[in-house]
C-alpha cells in the first residue's frame, strides 16, 4: 500500500494541452536500409500524425490559436554518435496548424489528414530498434494565441515498424525477431515495490546484457520512468493492464464454479457466475488510461488487457467484453495489436481458446507448446506466441534439495525447463515468448511454502544477483545468432557450469554439472580428469546444453572446454575456495553515459553495491555466510538491503546489516534528502574480516 512511485502536482493555464493527449504516430514509408535489428537502421522516408488536444477552462473566446508543431533529435542522438553536437538544436520538422477554441471548449488539432512527411536519402530517418542505445527524438507542441505563447509539451518518440505476423513471427524494421522475453512482477530486493529510477534501468540493462530483448509488464502498468529505460535500451515491451473485471484476481473461473457448485467451501465467496456482458466503465478507462500515458513510447509493440484467469477465463460473455475493452484501447490508438495471456486448456474444458481469446489480435499461450502448432492450423492468419512461459525454479547457489526452503536445478530440471520452452518458441510462425519470470519476487513461493516469503521463478534473484539459468539464456539468446554460435557483442563465446561452485560438496559425492555454451562441442574435466557426459558423445544440442550426471567431488578445479568449428576453444574453471579472508565491495555498472558510482545529488538517486567473500586467491566463497554491517559516510544513506535468500526474513529497511547467501550481498545506497554533493563511502564489515569500502559520488 501507498504511494510507491513519482507523483507530480502540475499546474496549466487556462488554455492548455490536455493531460497524455499529445501523441505523435509514425508509420515507415520509405526504403529501410539495414538489416541488423540490433545495429544502425534507416528509413528514407517516415510519417508522422500528431495530434493534440486543447482545452479552455477560460470564458475568453481564443479566435487566432495556432500549434507550433516541431520534431529534433534526442540529446542521446549526440551521445550515441548518430548525429553532430550541431544537429541537435535544429528542428527537423517544424510546422503549424490553426484552432479556433470557444470558453469551455474543447478541440482535437490534426496536421493535415494526410500527416507530416519526413526523410530521404540524404536525410534518413534513423529508426528505433533492439540495438544497446536506439536512435529516439523529441516531439514538440507549443500552443499561441497569435504570438502570445499559452503552453507547451514535449514527448520522447522512436520511429519504427513493428508487426505481429502470423507466417513470420514478429517483424521489426523489415527484419524478422524472435521475442526472447522475459515477464516481470514490479518490485525489487530491498526496496519493495518502491524502486528507485536507477534499479529499474539495471533491472533493464542487466536483462539486455543476458541477451533478453522483450519485457512483459505482468501484470499491471509500471511506472513511465521503466518504459523510458526500456526505450533507451532498446527493449521490446509488452505492457500489461490489470483488470478487465471487479475484484481480487485471480478469480474464480466458470469451469471451477461448475466443478464444484456442490461445494460452497471451495468456490471463491468473491466470485459469482457471469449475469452481465456490460464492462464496467471505470476499468474501461483505467486500460484506456495506460494507453494514453504510454502510447509514445517506441519500446511498446502490443498491448495486453489481462493475465489467464483475470481474462474471465471459458466466460461465456468473454468475447463480448473483450471486444468493449478492444474499442477503448483503438480510441486512444490503433498502431498496435491487442492481445491477453491466455490460461492453460484445463481451464477452459480443455480448449486451447475461449471467447475472450478469439476477440484478440495476437493469440498468446500461457506454457502448452505443443499447442503452437495445432492452433496455427486452425487460425492460420492470426500470429501467436508464448505470453508466459518457462516457470522454472531454482534459487542461486543452492544444490541441495528442497527441504529446507530452497530449490536446487536438479530439484525440477532447470535447464529440461528452459530448453523446452525456448524450443518451442522456434517454429517460424511463433513470435517468441516471455519467460515467467526476469527476477524473483515476493509471494507466489510455489512450489514450496514457509519458510520461504519470495519466489524461486526468477533467472535472477531478488537482489539482482544471476542464478545458473543466466548461462543458458547468455548462449542462446545473446550468442546464438542467424543460425551461428556468433558470441556477444565483442565476439566473445561464453561457457557456464552449473553448479556454480566447486567448494560446497562432500568428497566423493556424486554432483550432476550442466554445460551450458552455444559453441559445437564440450569436455568436462576435474582436476584434468575428463568426464563421461550423460549422451553418446559431447556435442551440444541446438538450443541445448550437455550434462555430466554423477561427477564425484574432489578439490581443486572442475573445467569446462567448448570448441568451436573444431578451431576455437573457450575454457571455464571454477575452483575450490579456502576459508574468506577479504571482503569484495563494487558498485554495478551497466549504465548508460554514467557509472554506477556516480549518484545525482537529488536524494532519489542509488547505487546497488554488491559484496561478495573471497579467499585469499581471489574465488568466491560460497559456503561461509556472515553477517555484513554497513556505514556510510557523506551525502547518502542505505536505501534497503538484499541478498537473494527467499527464506530470509530479515527486515530490508530501516537497518544497516545483511547475512550473506552464498557469499553475496546486496546494499542500496542513495544520495541524501539534503541534495548536498560530495564523497559517499559505504563500508562493509564483519567480524574476523578486514572491513572494505568503495567510495561513491554525489553531484
Amino acid at each position: 500500500g501507498g504511494i510507491y512511485r513519482h507523483v507530480y502536482l502540475e499546474s496549466a493555464p487556462t488554455v492548455s494541452v490536455v493531460p497524455w493527449s499529445f501523441f505523435v504516430p509514425s508509420y515507415v514509408s520509405g526504403t529501410i536500409t539495414g538489416s541488423d535489428p540490433a545495429g544502425t537502421q534507416t528509413a528514407d522516408e517516415a510519417v508522422f500524425m500528431p495530434q493534440i488536444d486543447i482545452q479552455n477552462a477560460g470564458s475568453v473566446n481564443i479566435s487566432d490559436g495556432s500549434v507550433l508543431f516541431q520534431l529534433y533529435h534526442h540529446p542521446s542522438n549526440v551521445k550515441n554518435g548518430y548525429v553532430h553536437e550541431h544537429d541537435q538544436d535544429m528542428p527537423l520538422i517544424s510546422t503549424t496548424a490553426n484552432f479556433a477554441l470557444a470558453p469551455n471548449g474543447w478541440t482535437r488539432v490534426n496536421f493535415g489528414a494526410d500527416g507530416i512527411v519526413f526523410g530521404n536519402s540524404s536525410t534518413p530517418v534513423l529508426l528505433w530498434n533492439t540495438g544497446s542505445a536506439p536512435p529516439l527524438y523529441i516531439a514538440k507542441a507549443t500552443l499561441y494565441s497569435g504570438t502570445t505563447e499559452l503552453d507547451n509539451v514535449n514527448a520522447t518518440i522512436g520511429v519504427r515498424s513493428a508487426v505481429f505476423d502470423p507466417r513470420f513471427g514478429f517483424i521489426l524494421n523489415g527484419v524478422r525477431v524472435k521475442l526472447k522475453g522475459t515477464s516481470n512482477h514490479l518490485g525489487f530486493g530491498g526496496v519493495g515495490m518502491a524502486v528507485p529510477d536507477r534499479v529499474q534501468e539495471f533491472q533493464i540493462a542487466n536483462l539486455k546484457q543476458m541477451g533478453s530483448n522483450a519485457f512483459r509488464t505482468a501484470h499491471n502498468p509500471v511506472a513511465p520512468e521503466l518504459l523510458d529505460y526500456a526505450d533507451r535500451y532498446g527493449m521490446l515491451v509488452w505492457s500489461e493492464n490489470r483488470f478487465v473485471t471487479s475484484g481480487v484476481q485471480p478469480i474464480e473461473t466458470l469451469q471451477r464454479y461448475k466443478q464444484y457448485s456442490d461445494d460452497p467451501e471451495k468456490v471463491s465467496s468473491r466470485w459469482t457466475p457471469p449475469t452481465d456482458a456490460i464492462a464496467d466503465p471505470r476499468l474501461l478507462q483505467d486500460a484506456q488510461d495506460m494507453v494514453l500515458r504510454d502510447r509514445n513510447h517506441p519500446s511498446i509493440v502490443i498491448w495486453s488487457l489481462c493475465n489467464e484467469l483475470g481474462c474471465v477465463a471459458d466466460d461465456p460473455n468473454g468475447g463480448v467484453l473483450a471486444i468493449q475493452f478492444k474499442l477503448k484501447i483503438y480510441e486512444a490508438d490503433q498502431s498496435r495489436p491487442v492481445t491477453g495471456n491466455t490460461v492453460q486448456t484445463n481451464f477452459l474444458n480443455g480448449k486451447p481458446v475461449d471467447g475472450f481469446a478469439q476477440a484478440m489480435d495476437v493469440q498468446s499461450f500461457s506454457y502448452e507448446y505443443n499447442i503452437y502448432q495445432e492452433y496455427h492450423q486452425t487460425a492460420p492468419f492470426k500470429a501467436l506466441g508464448g505470453g508466459e512461459s518457462a516457470s522454472c525454479v531454482s534459487d542461486r547457489g543452492y544444490y541441495g534439495n528442497t527441504t529446507d526452503g530452497h530449490i536446487g536445478p536438479d530439484a525440477r530440471n532447470l535447464f529440461e525447463c528452459i530448453q523446452s520452452s525456448w524450443a518451442g518458441a522456434q517454429l517460424e510462425y511463433v513470435y517468441g515468448n516471455f519467460a515467467w519470470t526476469g527476477y524473483d519476487y515476493m509471494g507466489e513461493t510455489a512450489p514450496l511454502r514457509w519458510p520461504d516469503v519470495s519466489s524461486h521463478f526468477g533467472i535472477h534473484d531478488l537482489a539482482g544477483f544471476p542464478k545458473d539459468g543466466v548461462g543458458y539464456y547468455k548462449a542462446w539468446w545473446k550468442e546464438w545468432k542467424d543460425g551461428e554460435c556468433a558470441g556477444d557483442e565483442h565476439g566473445e563465446i561464453s561457457v557456464s557450469i552449473s553448479p556454480n561452485d566447486w567448494t560446497s560438496f562432500d568428497v566423493g559425492q556424486p554432483v550432476n554439472v550442466v554445460v551450458c555454451t552455444c559453441a559445437d562441442n564440450v569436455r568436462l574435466l576435474v582436476n584434468g580428469k575428463e568426464q563421461a557426459p550423460d549422451g553418446a558423445n559431447n556435442t551440444v544440442p541446438l538450443y541445448g546444453f550437455v550434462r555430466f550426471s554423477g561427477v564425484a567431488f574432489e578439490r581443486g578445479n572442475i573445467t569446462a572446454v567448448a570448441s568451436l568449428h573444431g578451431a576455437k576453444t573457450i575454457t571455464k574453471s571454477i575452483a575450490t575456495a579456502s576459508k574468506p579472508s577479504t571482503l569484495a565491495v563494487s558498485a554495478e555498472d551497466l549504465f548508460q553515459h554514467h557509472n554506477g558510482s556516480t549518484l545525482v545529488a537529488d536524494g532519489q538517486d542509488a547505487a546497488l553495491i554488491t559484496v561478495e567473500l573471497k579467499d585469499t586467491s581471489g574465488y568466491l566463497v560460497p559456503n561461509a555466510d556472515m553477517n555484513i554491517s554497513f556505514s556510510v559516510t557523506g551525502p547518502g544513506y542505505v536505501r534497503g538491503v538484499a541478498n537473494g535468500d527467499p527464506s530470509d526474513h530479515s527486515p530490508v529497511q530501516g537497518v544497516a546489516w545483511r547475512n550473506t547467501f552464498h557469499g553475496l550481498a546486496r546494499v542500496i545506497v542513495s544520495s541524501s534528502k539534503s541534495e548536498a554533493t560530495g564523497d559517499i563511502v559505504v563500508t562493509a564489515s564483519t567480524p574476523g574480516l578486514p572491513p572494505s569500502s568503495i567510495t561513491l559520488k554525489a553531484v
